[in-house]
């Protein structure tokens, strides 16, 4: 049985019923499509009543049609399909199946982007959100990511996992974070101002500080604001766990992320400056 990640509630709903047409809608890299190929398993469809289509093309729904006009080798058939990569004339040719479905079909349609209006309306639309930080990890943990990486990874990836595949380096990434909280607790303004300029240090390396590791010392202040030692410990915390307003006033030095993805490096000089002189 294919494991299913998050949406727990989507789940249980669709594992009761699943309507003839299912629209699955949500951020890309979620899990959407995984839910869809367990839902073909968990209500017993034979193998040869399932097709899925991950690359829709206008081939694939005369496949589509073809293959609704043939019984089924068990009590019904089932489509999935990746609406993303359909066209609209692709789905406008789907359309007369959605409107008038066999009786032994059903649609699972995956969407991240906006769907025709029409499909949308001969559908049963299901929502499914970003995944938890601990649902990626143990995404990635399935994949063979090691644990400890799976968590900074995930913490980082924003409730999707293709992003958090994408990631390299990162150990490096808490490293700099290390030296960031390093500065803060040493009160070592020199030593900040090297990370934000990526000035070289004694060892002769690099140092950089961008999007990921502006997004890791969030986590930092919120692990150490609430006591939950998860990706960090108070350990690596140079002592500055124990000052309970000091992370709450990091979080709110911080700011808009958003404006830390464009330039992460001055929001981080504009928020540790004034703590370390």
């Amino acid at each position: 049985m294919i494991t299913v990640f998050g949406h727990a509630a989507q789940r249980a709903r669709l594992e009761r019923e699943l309507p003839i047409v299912t629209l699955l809608r949500g951020p890309e890299s979620v899990g959407k499509w995984t839910l869809a190929l367990y839902l073909t398993q968990y209500h017993r469809f034979e193998p040869a009543d399932v097709r899925a289509y991950h690359k829709m093309d206008m081939e694939a729904a005369r496949e589509i049609v073809a293959f609704s006009g043939r019984a089924p080798f068990g009590k019904l058939k089932c489509v999935v399909v990746n609406a993303d990569s359909a066209s609209a004339q692709v789905l406008t040719t789907l359309l007369k199946l959605l409107e008038e479905p066999p009786a032994v079909m059903r649609f699972i349609l995956v969407a991240s982007r906006s769907v025709l209006d029409t499909v949308v309306s001969r559908s049963a639309p299901v929502n499914c959100g970003l995944l938890s930080d601990a649902e990626v990890a143990q995404v990635l943990i399935s994949r063979g990511m090691q644990a400890d990486q799976a968590q900074v990874a995930a913490a980082l990836a924003r409730g999707q996992v293709a992003p958090a595949l994408a990631l390299t380096n990162l150990d490096d990434t808490k490293a700099q974070v290390l030296t960031a909280l390093k500065a803060l607790a040493d009160k070592d303004s020199r030593l900040l101002t090297r990370l934000c300029d990526g000035q070289r240090v004694e060892d002769g390396d690099r140092l950089t500080w961008g999007p990921d590791e502006h997004r890791l010392l969030q986590v930092w202040a919120t692990e150490a604001a609430t006591g939950r030692w998860r990706i960090f410990s108070e350990a690596e915390s140079f002592g500055l766990g124990r000052q309970p307003e000091l992370p709450r006033k990091l979080l709110a030095a911080l700011g808009n992320p958003n404006i830390a993805d464009a330039r992460p490096a001055l929001v981080l000089r504009v928020a540790l400056t004034p703590m370390v002189v």
